[in-house]
């Protein structure tokens, strides 16, 4: 059984931050010439650090900076000195060494991000089921066909509601070694017996990858209520 490694709002953290990289433009490693200064090196440095805490305790940090990877991999004195600073601060997690031998710029960035696409079908075979939920129910068939409907990004959107990240492991080997949680569809608690469902929303847990998902009477309300959990966050 996993233990779902490291808890949900770690996890959001590493989010948001890779969110905030990715809007800033002074972090660009697009130009060699552009000027840098001991407080930009600095924060390339920092940068560096969280990539090597991504890899450490396996959660992704989806950066979108291209050019990083390819530079990573190469040797110290071929590197950009932006770069450099990325690789000092990796290096006090994991030895660049290792880095250099063993992968290349598009393993390196599968590692540290992660991938980009939810594979449907893969997160049916890692999830569980709460005492008084069958997979067999219909709503439970519209919950998964609903997320199927989704958008690639509007998938991952709602990865980080239930979990607090923004992917999922590529297959099934990765899961496990990842120490990923298997994703839990819980039951709603009514409570009353007049209580109706359908005034429901969906909740989630993201320490625990626990999603709440009351028993909607239509697909299409199923689907809505996907959708409203996109604009929680």
């Amino acid at each position: 059984m996993s233990d779902g490694g490291p808890g949900g709002p770690y996890r959001e953290t590493f989010s948001a931050i890779a969110r905030e990289v990715n809007e800033d433009e002074s972090l660009t490693l697009t130009t060699d010439n552009d000027a840098t200064t001991p407080v930009q090196l600095a924060r390339l440095e920092f940068l560096g650090l969280l990539c090597g805490m991504a890899i450490r305790t396996h959660v992704p940090m989806p950066l979108r900076l291209p050019t990083l990877w390819a530079q990573l991999v190469k040797r110290h004195e071929e590197r950009s000195e932006r770069t450099r600073a990325i690789a000092r601060g990796l290096s006090r997690i994991v030895p660049m060494q290792v880095i250099e031998m063993i992968f290349n710029a598009k393993q390196l960035e599968h590692l540290i991000c992660g991938t980009q696409r939810i594979d449907i079908e893969l997160l049916k075979r890692h999830t569980d089921f709460a005492n008084g939920v069958s997979p067999d129910e219909p709503y439970i068939k519209w919950f998964f066909e609903s997320l199927e409907g989704l958008s690639d990004e509007e998938q991952r959107r709602f990865v980080r509601f239930a979990y607090g990240q923004d992917s999922l492991p590529a297959n099934d080997d990765e899961w496990k070694r990842s120490r990923t949680a298997n994703m839990r569809i819980m039951p709603a608690q009514k409570k009353g017996d007049k209580e109706n469902q359908d005034e429901l929303m969906i909740t989630a847990q993201t320490c625990f990858f626990d999603v709440v998902v009351p028993k909607y009477s239509a697909q299409s309300l199923m689907d809505e209520r996907v959708r409203q959990c996109l604009f929680l966050l």
